[in-house]
């Protein structure tokens, strides 16, 4: 606000005041012709970067059918979705949380939203998509470990490394890690770099969880197809840092907290999800 009225050469601007007091003091001493072209400026700035935002989501979404919205909400109401990741998935398509239950929710929802969850969750295909094998790990995964409160996924580590899905306790420390081998390859590094991605969360968030929980915990859950999850079972058993129970510890020093890592594998086919025991 302070650049549009130093862009009206206003004089006497007060510039330690509340935020009601300035924009008061704009509304007296600017045209209303000139606010609302500043306030289209900036309308049209916000929504560049809110497309920009989900642009990266849109095109991973494949294409299905011809849209039916009644159709999709009969067929979503069929189906299993948390409302934990509505939510998330919500707000990454910039849409507003949605609210009320069965017929009511999906209803509230707009075009965009039903879309994505139609071809997310109603035709995608997890063994040709990778971004449906995600979502539909990530639903199983908010299903089957009841403490999660929220989930976000692509969660930024640094620079562009980034979790699949991270999920968050009731006290806003995280709980679980999620990382999801749709097809690539499996190798020592792929492990190392999971473990080093896990490290760096409890770097951030170890000290908080540590209070809470007496010790430092993250969980990592690694989803994988068919035979990939039987490599990544392997390495894991092959790294002497890791125990028979699938876990690690790691000391770091007086005073300093120990980190300590657990691993959870599991193979996907068809929907369905087969632990692998240590």
């Amino acid at each position: 606000m302070l650049e549009i009225c130093e862009k009206e050469k206003l004089q006497n601007v007060p510039k330690r005041v509340k935020k009601q007091e300035l924009i008061d003091f704009m509304l007296k001493n600017i045209p209303s012709e000139n606010l609302k072209k500043y306030e289209n400026n900036h309308n049209e700035k916000e929504n560049v970067k809110e497309e920009a935002k989900h642009e990266d989501i849109k095109e991973k979404v494949p294409q299905t059918q011809t849209f039916v919205r009644e159709r999709v909400i009969v067929e979503l109401q069929k189906h299993r979705i948390h409302r934990i990741l509505i939510n998330e998935l919500s707000e990454k398509l910039g849409e507003k949380i949605p609210t009320g239950k069965g017929v009511q929710l999906y209803d509230g929802m707009s075009d965009k939203m039903l879309q994505t969850l139609d071809k997310l969750f109603l035709n995608g295909n997890e063994e040709e998509d990778e971004l449906v094998f995600s979502m539909i790990c990530s639903n199983w995964l908010i299903f089957k470990a009841k403490e999660i409160e929220f989930l976000k996924t692509d969660y930024p580590v640094e620079g562009s490394e980034k979790i699949g899905a991270l999920a968050f306790d009731v006290e806003n420390l995280p709980y679980i890690m999620a990382e999801f081998n749709y097809g690539g390859d499996v190798s020592e590094n792929n492990l190392n770099k999971i473990i080093e991605k896990a490290t760096k969360i409890l770097d951030r968030y170890g000290k908080d969880i540590a209070k809470k929980y007496r010790e430092a915990w993250i969980r990592i859950y690694i989803f994988a197809r068919g035979e990939k999850a039987n490599d990544f079972l392997k390495l894991i058993k092959n790294n002497k840092s890791i125990d028979e129970y699938g876990e690690m510890h790691i000391k770091r020093g007086f005073l300093k907290t120990n980190y300590n890592l657990k691993f959870n594998v599991f193979s996907v086919n068809d929907g369905k999800f087969h632990g692998l025991l240590f």
